[in-house]
């Protein structure tokens, strides 16, 4: 499947939803995310963005998602789409210009590790768990 890009154009938020990336810092969601250089930042739908993400470097990564999207509405930006079979446009992703503040960013709390391009996908215990299991062994 190959995907294209538009060219540079107002974001419309109406009608597009959740939007998906990963990163190796568990702390976005507190931190905010900001650009590198003049690069873009990349968000792709949930599917997609899963596909890319066996191509990712070994390590373990934590999945984010963007809230409040009406916010984006109307700034630069670039969509990231496939064609189906009748040659209509679906768009699957896009490209923002700006950095993100961390009131934009929710967490599930989902990570996963990558190791030789297979996924394992995690969820961290709850506190108490946690807790009850230490005070067991002490």
């Amino acid at each position: 499947m190959k995907i294209y890009k538009t060219k540079t154009q107002k974001l419309d938020s109406s009608t597009y939803s959740s939007w998906y990336f990963c990163d190796r810092s568990s702390s976005l969601h507190k931190k905010g995310l900001k650009r590198k250089g003049k690069k873009p930042l990349e968000f792709f739908a949930r599917d997609i963005a899963r596909h890319k993400y066996e191509q990712l470097p070994n390590g373990r990564y934590y999945e984010y998602s963007l809230t409040a999207f009406s916010y984006f509405k109307g700034k630069p930006c670039k969509y990231h789409y496939v064609l189906d079979e009748n040659k209509s446009k679906i768009v699957v992703g896009l490209e923002l210009y700006e950095d993100i503040l961390p009131n934009f960013i929710n967490t599930d709390k989902l990570y996963f590790d990558v190791k030789g391009g297979k996924l394992t996908y995690l969820k961290p215990c709850k506190k108490s768990n946690v807790q009850n299991r230490k005070r067991k062994y002490l």
